[in-house]
């Protein structure tokens, strides 16, 4: 019998990310960011998620997503059975994934925070 998870610790999610083929983020709504999805493509992870506000936001013209609406269930099916039957698309999507994440590295982010504060200095 299969178990279900409903909380991991913080420190535990980097292990489950590197083991996943496909990060699969369901949510209805309520995500205002989408952390866990640059989580996902920061081990260069494919990812299938809803297409609500805060993902899409995010990640909705990077081409580093697969977006489905919320609570389709047939639609979310068809994007994880389509990138699980094709490592090629797992693997670029992964690499775009990998690549669109840079932008939210600290160290980017504290030479883009350093160049507005000698702005207003």
């Amino acid at each position: 019998m299969a178990s279900i998870l409903t909380a991991l610790p913080d420190e535990d999610l980097p292990a489950y990310f590197q083991a996943a083929d496909v990060v699969c983020a369901p949510a209805l709504g309520g995500e205002s960011f989408g952390i866990v999805l640059l989580e996902a493509m920061a081990c260069a992870k494919p990812l299938v998620a809803s297409r609500i506000e805060g993902y899409a936001a995010l990640v909705g013209g990077a081409q580093c997503a697969r977006l489905v609406a919320p609570g389709d269930a047939e639609e979310l099916s068809k994007e994880l059975v389509w990138l699980l039957k094709s490592e090629d698309h797992r693997r670029s999507l992964g690499e775009r994934g990998a690549a669109f994440v840079r932008d939210y590295d600290w160290s980017t982010i504290a030479r883009r925070l350093e160049t507005v504060d000698r702005r207003l200095c």
